[in-house]
């Protein structure tokens, strides 16, 4: 026997005003912005996963013009010997030659603690890439405010950590902020190609709340 599908006129009238089609089209996305998964190894023990590696000449073997760049002092005594793997493709897609002269200088640590939101944070000469480990989840940020950009105005949302491993790069010019929607300190590593300089910070700040309060509250429903 087959089963009748309803309609609408099925559902009590004090709801059908407010009852919607959930929407699962494609989000917008922000010119630059790259996500990329990491894979996770699962084990009896544990897990593993990697968030790079370097190859020869300290490039990424799966984008030989992304050169990650150290200065002699830096490189003494030191020759990577292993080939890349896909675990860090956080530059796919950009056009060949883009980070030629991208250098890797500061890799940074930082926690927050349950509720905290860090925004808006805004670089004019510095792009970073974020990496949040599966056992936190903060919830990112991300405004243009490229005034030539395709996505100029454009503001999206998105979740790391939360069990899973991921890379994401943001290109100088998009403003980004990180809030910890969990009820544990939540920690985030991050790479840069500058380092911080007190004397002429690369630092410039929008308020935490410029796009409203809500944009940092999880989507219910």
């Amino acid at each position: 026997m087959s089963i009748k599908a309803l309609s609408k006129s099925a559902i009590d009238t004090r709801f059908i005003k407010k009852i919607k089609v959930q929407d699962y089209s494609k989000k917008p996305i922000i010119n630059g912005v790259k996500i990329i998964d990491l894979n996770i190894f699962n084990a009896e023990d544990g897990y593993f996963l990697e968030i790079g590696r370097l190859a020869e000449k300290s490039s990424l073997t799966d984008f030989p013009n992304f050169s990650m760049t150290f200065s002699p002092s830096q490189t003494r005594g030191f020759t990577p010997k292993r080939e890349c793997r896909n675990s860090v493709q956080f530059i796919s897609g950009l056009k060949p030659g883009v980070f030629l002269n991208t250098v890797i200088k500061q890799i940074s640590y930082s926690v927050l603690l349950p509720k905290a939101i860090k925004a808006w944070h805004l670089h004019l000469n510095q792009d970073d890439v974020l990496f949040v480990p599966p056992e936190s989840i903060i919830l990112a940020g991300l405004f243009d405010l490229r005034k030539d950009s395709p996505s100029k105005g454009s503001s999206v949302r998105t979740t790391l950590g939360n069990h899973k491993a991921k890379l994401l790069f943001i290109p100088r010019g998009v403003a980004h902020g990180l809030a910890n929607i969990s009820s544990s300190a939540s920690s985030v590593v991050y790479l840069t190609n500058q380092e911080f300089n007190i004397k002429k910070p690369d630092e410039y700040r929008l308020p935490w709340d410029h796009l409203g309060k809500d944009f940092w509250k999880p989507q219910r429903g």
